[in-house]
């Protein structure tokens, strides 16, 4: 890959939104085809052989399991505060009430 221009680095800057002063610009230019270049030497290594690090089955991950703590309706409403219509009422938590 050949050096990239002005006019490319200020359009690779602006999709990552990131300001490049002159000689940061100039850095950048020469830094990114060494880097596309050994990405791509990367991309042409015969992996076919190599297993994957990672080989635990999915399902030892997490087992789905009931929860069995469930609170019935009438925990719930002595355990609250304020209970209306099958509704816990709260105070409010990021301001004034809407009656205000």
């Amino acid at each position: 890959m050949s050096e990239l221009n002005r006019v490319e680095i200020d359009h690779l800057s602006s999709l990552a939104r990131v300001y490049l002063n002159e000689q940061e610009a100039k850095e950048f230019a020469a830094q990114l085809p060494k880097i596309v270049d050994f990405v791509d030497q990367l991309s042409q290594a015969n992996v076919e052989d190599v297993s994957s690090g990672l080989s635990l089955p999915l399902e030892k991950l997490r087992q789905d399991t009931p929860s069995s703590d469930e609170l019935s309706l009438e925990q719930i409403k002595r355990l609250a505060p304020e209970f209306d219509r099958n509704q816990i009422i709260v105070p409010p938590v990021l301001g004034s009430s809407v009656d205000e």
